[in-house]
């Protein structure tokens, strides 16, 4: 998924009431901002964008607990030869 920049597909809350469905049915993989007042309110998204994005967290996630300990087990090992 790229990046998300706030200018790109904004809808108001005003303009997006009245066609929910339509838009629901429409979701692709490019998230939506639905603003309140000239302001990002929230982020719509497909379930699939949405999964993908929790996937490419928690792999993120575990590299850096790898690399966390990895940095921990050098220092502990630096440590044990002084």
């Amino acid at each position: 998924m790229k990046p998300l920049r706030i200018t790109d597909n904004l809808l108001s809350i005003s303009d997006f009431k009245p066609r929910a469905s339509e838009i629901m049915g429409n979701l692709t993989h490019q998230p939506l901002v639905i603003t309140q007042n000239g302001k990002a309110a929230g982020v719509l998204m497909s379930p699939s964008a949405y999964d993908s994005l929790m996937a490419s967290e928690q792999s993120f996630n575990k590299r850096r607990q790898a690399s966390d300990l990895l940095v921990k087990t050098r220092a502990a090992r630096h440590d044990s030869y002084r």
